[in-house]
């Protein structure tokens, strides 16, 4: 390296009386960048020199210390957790067919009814007028028909007797007239027996017409009777209306009048669900829906357990519904109870879904899946990533696991179940359990 002197006129004169005062100044000015200068290029040297001198450190790599468990494969029955409403297919709105007033309200909102139970009761005393003026209309017509038979009999015997005076009447007006043209008689006395003659088949006529209307007159108090015991069977009807009964066994949504009120017909009277109608509606996600139909088609019942205030619900799956509404992620299905414990309409309930049974199965803890579907494997020393198919789960001694299946885990592999945030492909690791 060359050197190279800059030489630097003096500027002052030793003998002037500032000279003195003036250097301290004069070195700070000139003296500091040679110094910067200088610095610079011995501590670049410096440092070539080192770096040539030191070997780069490559920093060790972390193994991080997890548990694992050994990959077994069998056959697991899994389930799956839905969250489901209780509803009904049978919820009756009971109305009223009369025009009257509640006189008595015998169940309130929330209480058990049995098939049969009275409810409500309207008054029933216009009613029971019109059924009393009805039964008695009954009896008079059926009193006239008594007398039309005995009518019939009696005009079937006076005919006879009439048919017999008529061909009396007619022998003796023959006689007169044989008399009368022989001058026996006076035209009075063969006038008179031609007016028999003439009565006697007039009273035979008329018998005969009234024999002839017996059906017509019959027919008449028959359409009179149908008509009247119609209105009869209605004002019954009506007069059991009165009360309101239970159509089945069930429990009370709704009561919507109170004694003394005025109803009209059609008016609501009170609200009541079906307990044996009383099912279970959820949705089954699309990703299990093919395994719950197939099992459905092939007669199999899936059941399933339902948590109601601590207490176990004994269900069976029904039926899938036909509709599905846009944007759900699923089919809704319908459970119905098989215990004899019924929830509250509306009410929501978790409950487990026994599917049917999955061969080479695997149990996964949750802590050991990242995502929705990636658990590791322990290969040698390093964490590798696999990909499984989820199940639902299995409960094994209070405890909840995913039931899995996947090709890359075979048996006796080491999957790795610490949870780690740092969890990568090739990450070093040891199983800290074996």
């Amino acid at each position: 390296m060359k050197v190279k002197f800059i030489f630097v006129r003096w500027p002052f004169n030793p003998t002037n009386n500032n000279f003195v005062k003036k250097i301290p100044r004069q070195i700070f000015r000139f003296g500091l960048p040679i110094a910067i200068l200088g610095a610079s290029v011995i501590g670049f040297n410096l440092l070539k020199v080192e770096s040539e001198t030191l070997a780069p450190k490559i920093p060790e790599q972390r193994t991080w210390l997890v548990e694992v468990q050994k990959v077994e494969k069998v056959t697991l029955a899994p389930t799956v957790e839905l969250f489901g409403r209780v509803t009904t297919t049978s919820h009756s709105k009971l109305t009223s067919i009369l025009d009257a007033d509640v006189v008595e309200v015998n169940f309130s909102v929330g209480q058990p009814v049995e098939e049969g139970d009275a409810l409500i009761r309207l008054d029933s005393r216009t009613l029971e007028s019109q059924l009393q003026q009805l039964q008695a209309d009954i009896a008079r017509i059926n009193a006239s028909l008594d007398r039309e038979t005995q009518r019939l009999i009696t005009d079937e015997e006076l005919l006879s007797h009439e048919m017999r005076l008529h061909q009396l009447a007619n022998e003796s007006l023959e006689r007169n007239r044989r008399l009368k043209d022989r001058n026996i008689i006076s035209q009075a006395e063969f006038d008179g027996s031609e007016r028999a003659e003439q009565q006697a088949r007039q009273a035979v006529t008329a018998r005969n017409a009234s024999i002839r209307e017996h059906p017509s007159r019959v027919a008449v108090l028959e359409a009179e009777l149908q008509r009247t015991s119609i209105a009869l069977n209605k004002t019954q009807r009506d007069l059991e209306e009165a009360v309101i009964t239970a159509p089945y066994s069930g429990r009370i949504t709704q009561v919507h009048v109170a004694i003394g009120n005025h109803v009209g017909i059609g008016s609501p009277l009170i609200d009541l669900y079906k307990y044996a109608d009383t099912e279970i509606r959820t949705v089954i996600p699309n990703r299990h829906l093919q395994k719950v139909r197939t099992a459905l088609s092939n007669g199999e019942t899936l059941t399933a357990v339902a948590d109601f205030d601590g207490q176990p619900l004994s269900l069976a799956l029904d039926r899938l519904a036909a509709i599905v509404d846009p944007g759900r992620g699923g089919v809704d299905g319908y459970f119905r109870l098989v215990s004899d414990t019924y929830p509250e309409l509306g009410r929501t309930l978790t409950l487990a879904l026994s599917l049917p049974a999955v061969s080479n199965a695997i149990t996964v803890p949750f802590e050991a899946v990242y995502g929705s579907n990636r658990v590791f494997k322990l290969e040698s020393t390093h964490m590798k990533a696999v990909q499984i198919e989820r199940h639902g789960q299995i409960q094994r001694d209070g405890i909840s696991y995913i039931v899995a299946t996947s090709d890359e885990l075979q048996r006796d592999e080491l999957m790795i179940i610490t949870q780690l945030a740092n969890a990568s492909e090739g990450l070093k690791a040891k199983a800290s359990n074996l």
